[in-house]
C-alpha cells in the first residue's frame, strides 16, 4: 500500500500467488536485487506467505551482497558474499542481527554453459538488465522490450481496427 496504514491512498494487488505456491514448494529460491534495510527489515508489518514453522521450504536467497540459506534451526544466516561484499556492508544492510556461518563458502561464478542457458533460453531479452536502470532510462528499456514482443504487432492492428470502427459507426453500434 501507499499511504497510512489505516487509511492508503492506493492499495496495490499484495502478495499474488505467495500464499498458495509457499507450502508447496519443495524448495524456495528467493532471488531480492537490492540487499538493504528496507527488504531485510527488524519488523514486519505483514506477513505474505506461510513460514518456516508453517510448513514452506526457503531454500536459498541470493542478494547483490550475499548468498544466505536457513539453518537446521530455522536461522538465516550468510554463506557466500558477493565479490566485494565485506560482512560489514551486509550487516549494515540488514536492519536484523544477521548470522554468518563459521566457514563461509567462497562465491563461484556461474559456469559458461549457465551463462548461455540464461541469456538464450531463460532470458534472451535480457530482463534481468532492468534492475540496473531507475526512472527515464528505466521505461525506455521496457518500452524497447515492449516493440519486440509479437503481441506488440496484434495490438497495434486490433486498436487501429477499433479506431476505424469508432470512425463509421455511432456509439451505441460500436458496442453491438
Amino acid at each position: 500500500m501507499i499511504g497510512p496504514y489505516e487509511a492508503p491512498t492506493v492499495r496495490l494487488p499484495g502478495a499474488a500467488g505467495l500464499p498458495d505456491g509457499v507450502p508447496i514448494e519443495p524448495a524456495l529460491y528467493m532471488y531480492v536485487p537490492r540487499h538493504d534495510r528496507n527488504c531485510f527489515v527488524d519488523k514486519l508489518d505483514f506477513v505474505s506467505a506461510p513460514g518456516i514453522e508453517d510448513g514452506a521450504h526457503p531454500h536459498m536467497i541470493v542478494t547483490n551482497l550475499a548468498i544466505m540459506r536457513f539453518a537446521a534451526d530455522g536461522v538465516l544466516e550468510v554463506e557466500t558474499l558477493m565479490p566485494g561484499a565485506t560482512r560489514e556492508e551486509v550487516r549494515d544492510n540488514t536492519a536484523f542481527a544477521l548470522r554468518f556461518r563459521a566457514e563461509l563458502v567462497p562465491f563461484r561464478p556461474p559456469t559458461a554453459e549457465q551463462l548461455r542457458v540464461l541469456r538464450t533460453d531463460i532470458d534472451p531479452q535480457s530482463l534481468r538488465e532492468l534492475e540496473l536502470y531507475s526512472g527515464d532510462e528505466r521505461l525506455a528499456r521496457i518500452e524497447s522490450l515492449a516493440l519486440l514482443e509479437p503481441a506488440h504487432d496484434r495490438l497495434y492492428a486490433t486498436l487501429a481496427q477499433l479506431r476505424e470502427r469508432g470512425a463509421h459507426a455511432d456509439y451505441g453500434a460500436a458496442r453491438a
